[in-house]
């Protein structure tokens, strides 16, 4: 009877030891994922108004190209407007290059931001694009609000930490 306890507790054991040895791993895995991931977002700094301008994020794994990504799209404001802002679905032109084309109808400072998922992962890339004439009040303001989002995604990111 001990003998039989014996080996079932090692077993029980056994088994234990592998659920949490191959927990880690796949934890491991996704963190590998999320740091190999890239999304290079690529838009001028400034544009005229009404002009056609492309927008595009090459998307990468390591060092492959990410040609089947589940989605990509790009979402548009304009600065301080975020919930009117527009989201635009990507095209592949290949090579992990997703694009749009679009143009800015009124003067302003504008966020581009590419949101990328693949598989269960999601990244995001960000840029400014200036649209006709800014003033340089706008700019400033337009600075101090881009300087306090990076204080706040470092402020989460140290308490995520």
């Amino acid at each position: 009877m001990k003998k039989a306890l014996l080996v079932f507790s090692f077993v029980a054991l056994f088994m234990i030891a592998s659920c949490a040895i191959g927990q880690n791993q796949s934890d491991q895995r996704q963190l590998d994922t999320l740091d190999s991931l890239q999304a290079d977002l690529s838009a001028p700094s400034e544009t005229a108004l009404h002009e056609m301008i492309t927008l595009s994020v090459r998307v990468t794994f390591g060092d492959e190209a990410v040609t089947d990504a589940k989605d990509v799209d790009f979402e548009i404001w304009r600065n301080g407007e975020r919930d009117s802002g527009s989201t635009i679905a990507a095209e592949t032109s290949g090579s992990g290059v997703y694009t749009v084309e679009t143009s800015f109808k009124e003067d302003g400072i504008y966020h581009v931001q590419a949101h990328v998922s693949l598989e269960d992962n999601d990244i995001t890339s960000s840029q400014r694009v200036i649209a006709g004439d800014v003033s340089e009040s706008d700019l400033e303001a337009a600075e101090q609000e881009f300087q306090q989002e990076l204080d706040q995604e470092e402020a989460q990111e140290s308490n995520s930490n």
